[in-house]
């Protein structure tokens, strides 16, 4: 019993002397803990009054003067750091220091971006984006069931009015770039605003008038060409309009992705340029102009907006072959065959070559069928006449079957012609 008594004590002492041990362990830690958030709310109320004391006397100036607020962040973000490094445990987000950070900068922003032009400073918003991106968090993805953190609230506040604003009643997106601001912004606050942009660019783009672009760009390339009949000169207060006018692509594309539904402004461009080749006459001087016009668009459309255009671009180049265009080895006009050359790797070709196949072709092979069909044909004349056009077309396009049969067809019209010569003579 005694020795029974005696374990048992020894037990209970070791117990108590573990308990005791963690209790001091415990009470260090907590003592740390205070000590960590002690000196993260004494970093925290410097950064608050360094925040009272800071004036922004312009866009121009923020940068520098928002630098001491800047580093009042740092001292802060670097005090817990080291806290938690002794600590454990994340002193920042205990206290929610990001809201600090936010709460602080909020009256700074809202007068700064008040009277922000983008345009004149464009810079503003990497210069103070970026050192707030250190200390406070934006989120990955855009859905309406996630919480904003507190700089995507903050700019919400702040910017996103003043971005609206901007939009409505100052951009113009033919001659204003703002793609590189959306570099710095955080994806919601895109999103917010991206309704905005999609507005503003189908606004420019219902006010075009793509017919009298086209009229006052035909009338000076004619007189450019010295082919205006006189009386018809365009006058200063006439100047033609640039058909750079008409390049929208430049202006909206970079915008497509931000603009969560854009098919009535795709289909919108799209009328407005077919409605723009009504009024084009292909010729020599015209088709490289027309071709830069449309490729960016026929790369990015599709379905029925990419087939209304092509079509559109192909009733032209039709109009262009029927009137224009006629094989004649002694007085040839090769112009429309270029022009109608230049569009294959642009159009799709199907499209192409069903303009090669109905307006060209045919021809191509009646001619050389009726001067076989002359008794003082010289057939080397005519199969050196043959081998020049074949060499009109893009190699490309003779990796298709259709292609290389209507070429045999050719092949063997001349073949006969040469069996019946050869055989008349030896009947002589």
């Amino acid at each position: 019993d005694y020795r029974g008594e005696l374990l048992r004590e020894e037990n209970r002492q070791s117990t108590l002397s573990t308990e005791v041990a963690l209790l001091r362990k415990s009470i260090e830690k907590r003592r740390l803990r205070i000590e960590c958030l002690k000196a993260a709310r004494a970093a925290a109320l410097a950064a608050e009054t360094a925040g009272k004391d800071t004036r922004i006397s312009s866009a121009a100036t923020a940068r520098v003067d928002l630098h001491a607020l800047f580093a009042a962040f740092a001292d802060m973000h670097r005090v817990c750091e080291q806290s938690e490094a002794r600590c454990g445990f994340s002193v920042w987000d205990e206290l929610q220091l990001e809201r600090v950070v936010t709460s602080t900068m909020h009256p700074h922003l809202a007068r700064l971006f008040r009277a922000w032009d983008p345009l004149e400073f464009p810079r503003l918003l990497q210069d103070v984006l970026g050192p707030l991106r250190r200390y406070a968090k934006v989120g990955s993805d855009v859905s309406e069931a996630r919480e904003m953190t507190p700089l995507e609230s903050l700019l919400a506040a702040t910017l996103v009015p003043r971005l609206k604003q901007f939009l409505f009643t100052e951009w113009d997106p033919m001659a204003d770039s703002l793609i590189e601001l959306l570099d710095v912004l955080p994806q919601v606050t895109v999103a917010a605003i991206s309704q905005d942009i999609g507005s503003v660019l189908q606004r420019h783009v219902s006010a075009l008038d793509p017919r009298g672009i086209m009229d006052r760009y035909g009338l000076a390339k004619r007189s450019a060409d010295g082919s205006e009949p006189d009386g018809l000169q365009p006058t200063p207060s006439s100047a033609p309009l640039p058909l750079e006018a008409l390049r929208v692509d430049r202006a909206v594309m970079p915008w497509l992705p931000f603009i969560d539904d854009h098919r009535e402004l795709v289909s919108s461009i799209r009328r407005k340029l077919c409605a723009a080749l009504d009024r084009w006459e292909p010729s020599k001087t015209n088709n490289k102009d027309i071709v830069a016009l449309v490729t960016p668009w026929i790369d990015f459309f599709q379905g029925r907006d990419l087939q209304r255009l092509c079509a559109k671009i192909a009733e032209r180049l039709e109009a262009m072959l029927c009137s224009s265009f006629e094989f004649n080895a002694h007085k040839q006009s090769v112009w429309p065959f270029k022009v109608l050359v230049k569009w294959h790797g642009v159009l799709p070709f199907s499209t192409w070559f069903s303009l090669v196949r109905s307006q060209v072709l045919p021809r191509f092979l009646d001619y050389l069928g009726r001067w076989l069909e002359d008794p003082g044909a010289d057939y080397a004349e005519v199969a050196d006449w043959y081998w020049q056009w074949r060499q009109q077309y893009p190699a490309a396009m003779f990796e298709h079957g259709d292609v290389q049969q209507q070429f045999r067809r050719a092949l063997v019209l001349m073949a006969s012609a040469l069996a019946r010569r050869e055989q008349q003579g030896t009947d002589r």
